[in-house]
């Protein structure tokens, strides 16, 4: 009689163990995919809120040497800073001249991208000059409102 309670201990006992083992083992399989769901949603959720375009202007003074053609220099501006920047950057962070005034010396730039783009583009702004030896661009003042900027400095078209 004693050797049969023994045998339904341990039948038991190694029942309990293999239902503690598959609960275990079902467990990790459920918290994977949960986790990787959870994952899943929390990553588009944080992505449209992290990595959410703003549009910021810079007003600038440009400084050059000779007269240089507003046009070309406005590429030649535009292909100085996107080399500093480098091409990951780039890709996140699109600046174009808005537009250039060569009787006051003032030029508007408009940067598009993530909240950290436009001080990449100010530092690039500001050391471009390094590169290409005709003109300097001084950032004075940046503004999400591109009427700001305006009448900051009373620009009239």
């Amino acid at each position: 009689m004693i050797i049969l309670l023994i045998y339904i201990a341990l039948a038991s006992l190694v029942l309990s163990l293999t239902s503690i083992v598959i609960v275990v083992l079902l467990y990790r399989d459920i918290y994977r995919s949960i986790s990787s769901l959870i994952d899943e949603f929390g990553l588009t959720l944080t992505t449209r809120r992290r990595y959410r375009k703003v549009k910021r202007y810079i007003l600038a003074k440009v400084i050059c040497s000779d007269n240089i053609d507003v046009k070309k220099l406005g590429e030649d501006i535009k292909r100085h800073v996107n080399s500093f920047l480098g091409q990951v950057v780039r890709m996140e962070c699109n600046l174009t001249i808005l537009s250039l005034r060569p009787d006051v010396n003032r030029a508007i730039f408009r940067v598009v991208g993530s909240s950290i783009c436009i001080k990449y583009s100010l530092v690039a702004l500001s050391l471009q000059h390094l590169v290409a030896g005709s003109c300097i661009v001084i950032p004075l003042r940046t503004s999400g409102l591109l009427s700001r900027i305006k009448k900051f400095i009373n620009y009239k078209r």
